[in-house]
């Protein structure tokens, strides 16, 4: 029993974790198709800030799919 509330308070951790990682993604996300618009002429283009961005979104993608599947490891262990 004890075991079990372990996991289940892992597992609202990790789903706080999710949330917060996948906002910050849509707002990557929303910032790197900003920056390529096409309406912006291309010497205007902010290509280091895009770059950066597009790193960072790497990062937290990494970082999310990771808890995405700790997520669905505690999901089978407690069969649901």
């Amino acid at each position: 029993m004890k075991e079990r509330l372990l996991y289940e308070g892992r597992r609202g951790e990790l789903q706080r974790e999710a949330a917060r990682i996948k906002l910050k993604l849509e707002g990557l996300r929303e910032a790197i198709v900003t920056g390529l618009a096409k309406v912006r002429p291309l010497e205007e283009m902010k290509a280091d800030i895009i770059k950066e961005q597009a790193f960072d979104f790497d990062e937290a993608q990494t970082e999310y799919k990771a808890v995405l599947a700790e997520l669905a490891e505690i999901r089978e262990i407690l069969g649901r």
